[in-house]
C-alpha cells in the first residue's frame, strides 16, 4: 500500500538546483508501524568529475523498497532495468562531461514499480578562473569591508572561499555565495596592522581556482601633528605657497576648500607636500579650509588660514638695526627678510658703499641679521642686498 506520495517536479528541482525527492511510504495493514519517509538524490548535483553516488536513504519505518535504473551516458554498478533490492548508495559513471539524465524507478514488496522519476546530473571538467579581488577601500578604520569580485568570472562561479586574518571562527574559512553584487562583508580580525586573506573561487561542479592572497590595513589610529603652513599670511599674486604635513604611518591625502579658485578632490601625498593654492577671485581676505586625512578615512581637525590677498604687498624687505637716521659708527648691522618656508635655501649678497670682508660682495646663506662696515660715516651711504632662491 502506498500511503503518500509528495514528489518534487524536476522542472522545479533543476531550478533550485537541487536533487534531492522526498518520498512518504509503507506498506501493511493497519496499525502496522512500517511507514517511513524516503528521501532519493546525487550525492552531487553537478561534479568537476564524470563519476557520482545516487543516495537512498529511509528515516522511520521498516519498508524499504527496491529499485532500478535506466538512461543514457552513463554506467551504474547495477544492471539497467533489473530490479534490485533496497541500496543506500550506487556509484555512476558517465561517458563523458555533460547532462546526464538518471532514470529511478521505485518497486513496491509486490514488485510492481510505483513511482519513477528522473534526477539531472551536470558534470564539467571547468576550473573557475584566477581570483582577482579587490577590497572596497586602500584601508579601513573599523573591523568591516567588502571583498569586491569582478563579474567575469563565469555563470557556473558561484561561491568564494575566503581565509586568513578574519574575525574568530573565520580565520580558518568559510565559503560564501557571491552575492548579486559581486561584493562579500568581511570582518577582520581584532587590533591594527596589515591583514592578509586568501580568496579561491568554487563553481557549481566542485572545482576550485588557484589562490590569491590580498591584504589591506586596518588602522583605527588618525594622522597627527597635522599642519598646513603658508609661507606668509598676504600675497601680492593670486595664489599662496603652502607647506601640507602630518605624521601618519602609511599614504595621506588632503583637500583644500574655501575661497580657493579651484576645489579639487583630494591629492596623495606622504609626509609632507607643498602646492601654490590658487585663491578664488579679486584682492581681499580669502579663508580657506585644508582637510587632511589617512587611506582608512580617519581625518585630522580642519586646518583654517585667513590669507589677504594685496597686490602692494613686498615678499622681501630690508632695515637698519635699530632703524637709526644717522650713526657715529661705521658698523651696523642689517635686518633682512624674505618670506620663505622652513628648510628653504636663501643666499643674500650685500654691496654699495661697504668693505669687502666676509658679509659683503658674495652670496651668503640667509641670516635675519648680518654686521657689516660702511666706507664713512655719512647717513647717506647705501647699502643693497639681493635674494635669490637655490
Amino acid at each position: 500500500m502506498i500511503e503518500a506520495v509528495a514528489i518534487m517536479s524536476l522542472a522545479k528541482r533543476i531550478a533550485l538546483a537541487a536533487s534531492l525527492c522526498v518520498l512518504s511510504v509503507g506498506c501493511g495493514k493497519d496499525g502496522d508501524n512500517r511507514t517511513g519517509v524516503l528521501k532519493y538524490f546525487l550525492e552531487q548535483s553537478a561534479t568537476s568529475t564524470i563519476t557520482n553516488t545516487l543516495i537512498l536513504e529511509v528515516d522511520g519505518g521498516e519498508f524499504k523498497p527496491g529499485f532500478s535504473l535506466s538512461g543514457e551516458g552513463f554506467t551504474a554498478d547495477i544492471p539497467f532495468g533489473t530490479k534490485k533490492p533496497f541500496s543506500a548508495r550506487t556509484e555512476l559513471k558517465a561517458e563523458t562531461f555533460g547532462d546526464t539524465a538518471i532514470v529511478l524507478t521505485l518497486y513496491q514488496e509486490n514488485g510492481k514499480a510505483y513511482l519513477t522519476d528522473t534526477l539531472l546530473w551536470k558534470s564539467s571538467g571547468e576550473v573557475p578562473p584566477r581570483p582577482e579581488p579587490y577590497f572596497s577601500e586602500l584601508a579601513s578604520s573599523d573591523p568591516y569591508v567588502y571583498l569586491v569580485l569582478p563579474a567575469d568570472r563565469g555563470a557556473n562561479t558561484k561561491e568564494v572561499f575566503v581565509e586568513g586574518d578574519l574575525a574568530p571562527g573565520f580565520a580558518t574559512g568559510s565559503y560564501y555565495t557571491i552575492p548579486a553584487d559581486d561584493q562579500v562583508l568581511l570582518e577582520l580580525s581584532p587590533g591594527d596592522g596589515l591583514k592578509t586573506i586568501r580568496v579561491k573561487y568554487r563553481n557549481i561542479f566542485g572545482a576550485h581556482s588557484e589562490v590569491v592572497e590580498l591584504s589591506i590595513p586596518k588602522k583605527a589610529q588618525g594622522p597627527e601633528n597635522c599642519k598646513a603652513i603658508p609661507v606668509a599670511l598676504k600675497t601680492a599674486t593670486g595664489s599662496i605657497r603652502t607647506r601640507i604635513q602630518a605624521v601618519n604611518n602609511g599614504p595621506l591625502f588632503y583637500r583644500v576648500t574655501g575661497d580657493v579658485a579651484t576645489v579639487r578632490d583630494y591629492i596623495e601625498f606622504t609626509d609632507s607636500i607643498e602646492e601654490y593654492i590658487g585663491l578664488l577671485g579679486s584682492p581681499g581676505r580669502k579663508n580657506i579650509t585644508v582637510k587632511i586625512k589617512d587611506a582608512a578615512g580617519n581625518t585630522c581637525p580642519d586646518i583654517k588660514l585667513a590669507i589677504d590677498y594685496d597686490t602692494t604687498y613686498v615678499p622681501a624687505s630690508l632695515a637698519i638695526e635699530g632703524n637709526p637716521l644717522w650713526t657715529d659708527s661705521p658698523d651696523v648691522f642689517i635686518l633682512p627678510h624674505f618670506d620663505q618656508l622652513a628648510g628653504d635655501t636663501i643666499e643674500m649678497q650685500v654691496t654699495g658703499n661697504v668693505f669687502a670682508n666676509a658679509n659683503t660682495f658674495q652670496w651668503l646663506p640667509y641670516a635675519e641679521r648680518l654686521g657689516t662696515r660702511k666706507y664713512s660715516g655719512r647717513c647717506e651711504s647705501q647699502h643693497h642686498r639681493l635674494c635669490r632662491g637655490v
